[in-house]
């Protein structure tokens, strides 16, 4: 894949606040290609405002397209996925280190969660300026 393909998937608007955009994607095979977007009760992603967006613009209920580039794709997956183990890994050696077995887990357990809020601060950000909706007729 080219890094200017795109991955588009469909789905409704099913929430809008003053940050982002909640898409819910009703069709599982629209997620074959990409897994960026989870959630209970069906699959959703949530698309945060870039300068070109006009909240005015979506409505809850419509159908639009969230299109996602692949090159994205790749970068968030490493980055969901080894931030945390890497944060997990540096806060258990640091408690143990420092005071024994249940500092090591403590100190791990909170630097999880500090790479937790890490990566989503980061995916937000990084999200809002390549991620592109567009209104689809029914």
């Amino acid at each position: 894949m080219s890094s200017k393909e795109t991955v588009k998937i469909r789905g409704r608007i099913t929430d809008i606040s003053h940050l982002s955009i909640k898409v819910t994607i009703n069709n599982a095979s629209e997620c074959s290609d990409c897994n960026i977007c989870s959630g209970p009760g069906g699959r959703s992603v949530t698309v945060p405002y870039s300068k070109g967006f006009n909240e005015k613009e979506f409505n809850e209920g419509e159908n639009v397209s969230v299109n996602i580039p692949c090159s994205l794709l790749s970068g968030i997956s490493f980055l969901i996925y080894f931030i945390p183990a890497l944060f997990l890994l540096a806060g258990f050696i640091a408690g143990y280190t420092a005071g024994g077995n249940l500092t090591a887990v403590i100190s791990a357990l909170c630097s999880l969660a500090i790479s937790y809020i890490i990566v989503k601060v980061i995916t937000f950000n990084r999200l809002k300026n390549f991620i592109d909706i567009t209104h689809v007729e029914s």
